[in-house]
């Protein structure tokens, strides 16, 4: 763990801690998130990464699918390739939607997910980002 960020920063809640996986999509989609802080978050994490194991990771995929969100799709994109890394995962389920056995809040998550997934695909693949399975 890296020393606390001094000042306010979009990424965190009035405690002081990361959002969660739907106030952070929400501050997403609300533009309310910086995403040059993000970009200094992935930077962050994977230099100390670097650091602490001698290397670059050999792919990296974000908590909660925070990764393939619009506008953090391609600065977690940019931020990669700056590292080297070759690999990540794009969260595409087959017919995720149609799964009944699944509670409707989190069928809509997950076919939201799949949505900016198939999104964040092109900015991957200009980064040269491939999808391990």
């Amino acid at each position: 763990m890296g020393p606390a960020r001094r000042g306010a920063s979009s990424l965190l809640s009035p405690e002081g801690f990361f959002l969660g996986k739907m106030g952070f999509r929400e501050a997403v989609a609300a533009g309310d998130v910086a995403l040059s802080q993000v970009r200094e978050e992935l930077e962050a994490q994977l230099s100390r990464f670097q650091e602490l194991l001698g290397g670059n990771p050999t792919h990296v995929d974000g908590h909660q699918h925070v990764h393939v969100l619009p506008g953090v799709c391609q600065v977690f994109a940019e931020a990669l390739q700056a590292h080297g890394v070759r690999f990540t995962r794009l969260p595409l389920e087959r017919g995720i939607g149609s799964c009944t056995w699944l509670e409707a809040p989190a069928r809509a998550f997950a076919c939201a997910v799949a949505h900016d997934a198939r999104a964040a695909a092109g900015p991957f693949s200009r980064r040269g980002l491939s999808p391990f399975p």
